[in-house]
């Protein structure tokens, strides 16, 4: 099963191959896309007082890019594989930190102790 992976301060896409709809909410937009198996993405239609609205898009997406300021959340299909995979990435990396900080704490102690 396919999920979604949150992009934060983006360009929205080109809309030409896009369908939107303005009376149902972010959540509805996600289990709409689910059920599609072209739609690639969706957003917030409105972003103002908190979002509203339904942007989805279908096939490909052209002209999505990272804004160094502002910009949207956007939300891209992806393969639940490629979810767990970033969820798997970030708890190895977080388990590196903390046998980093561990062992940097008892050789400190055994040094101090010396």
């Amino acid at each position: 099963s396919d999920g979604f992976l949150k992009l934060v301060g983006m360009k929205l896409p080109d809309t030409s191959k896009s369908w939107f709809n303005k009376s149902i909410n972010l959540e509805e937009c996600e289990r709409l896309c689910l059920r599609n198996c072209s739609c690639t993405a969706y957003a917030n239609l409105d972003i103002r007082d908190g979002g509203s609205g339904c942007l989805i898009w279908f096939n490909n997406i052209l002209d999505v890019k990272k804004l160094s300021y502002g910009g949207q959340d956007f939300y891209m299909r992806v393969a639940a594989s490629e979810l767990g995979a970033n969820t798997d990435l970030k708890k190895k990396k977080l388990a590196g930190i903390l046998v980093g900080c561990i062992m940097s704490v008892v050789i400190m102690i055994i040094l101090g102790v010396a």
